[in-house]
């Protein structure tokens, strides 16, 4: 289950016990509908528990049971629930008891600031998508009308947010979006998913903490392999010097770290350095293995 049907799955298992909350889920849903009229209420989703909440809605809200359809259709290899309120009595209740006969704009005095984001639950559940933690961080709202998409920004930025919900035309639909874990994460307490929240943003911690110690294995390699590279050098130059018999013209201090540096090929540089007879800083030895390095350069450019 995908990170968006999972959320949705915990906000229709939620606990509800007022019909506030409920009222403003369901009306928070009914805004987003595409096909909602006096002759068709028509819901659509990927996400059964979407599909049984709005089903209860239906029924609760027109007290009939028998005028509330359901139908799976098949998307690829997906089901979508279609949820339908197929009587005149019933689509009338429930577009009155929300102002919907009068205009399918949302009506400010129908919510309730105290519990405004059982609104915005309703909205998510209808037309919300989260993009998985792991690849990004990024929610967005898809809309079918202008009108509704700009009021519910209006109201997302008064109810807790001055700035980073964008708004954006996306083949002739109305889209809300905003990014970021920490804003993501707000939203989903602010809906009543407090755990969703911090599971969120613990992604973000982890996947941080991955990258951190990916770039470290990565940076500890590419060392590793300079390392090696500047080691076989070494013992290169070492080994051409002695061959043409200079190693007896080498000064004292050259000649025991040319010869500690032949013996001990795997050592590092400060492993080197604490080896010494007089025991130096790791600097002093790479000191000492580049001036080899030029005289056993300057030997074979003379020979050449």
């Amino acid at each position: 289950m995908s990170t968006s049907q999972k959320i949705k799955s915990d906000l229709c298992k939620r606990k509800v016990y007022s019909k506030e909350s409920q009222f403003l889920c369901f009306y928070g849903i009914l805004c987003t509908l595409k096909k909602l009229s006096e002759n068709e209420i028509i819901f659509t989703t990927a996400n059964a528990d979407t599909a049984r909440l709005f089903e209860g809605f239906c029924i609760d809200f027109s007290h009939e049971k028998g005028s509330v359809k359901k139908r799976i259709l098949k998307k690829g290899s997906a089901d979508l629930y279609e949820i339908s309120v197929s009587t005149d009595t019933a689509r009338a209740k429930i577009l009155s008891a929300f102002h919907l006969d009068i205009s399918n704009e949302i009506s400010p005095e129908l919510i309730d600031s105290v519990l405004v984001g059982d609104f915005f639950a309703g909205v998510f559940l209808s037309c919300g998508n989260l993009t998985e933690p792991e690849k990004s961080y990024h929610l967005e709202m898809v809309l079918p009308y202008e009108k509704i998409a700009l009021d519910i920004k209006k109201m997302l930025e008064e109810s807790f947010w001055s700035e980073g919900i964008k708004l954006i035309l996306r083949r002739g639909k109305f889209v809300l979006y905003m990014k970021g874990s920490e804003r993501i994460s707000d939203f989903l307490t602010y809906i009543g998913l407090s755990d969703a929240a911090i599971e969120y943003f613990n992604t973000e911690i982890y996947k941080n903490v991955r990258n951190k110690a990916n770039r470290i294995a990565n940076c500890d390699a590419a060392n590793i392999e300079r390392a090696v590279d500047a080691g076989l050098k070494q013992l290169s130059d070492i080994e051409y010097l002695y061959a043409v018999g200079k190693r007896k013209t080498l000064p004292e201090k050259l000649r025991e770290t040319a010869d500690l540096r032949l013996e001990n090929p795997e050592m590092t540089l400060r492993e080197l350095a604490e080896s010494l007879d007089e025991p130096v800083t790791r600097s002093c030895v790479n000191h000492r293995l580049k001036k080899i390095s030029l005289l056993a350069q300057k030997l074979r450019e003379e020979n050449v």
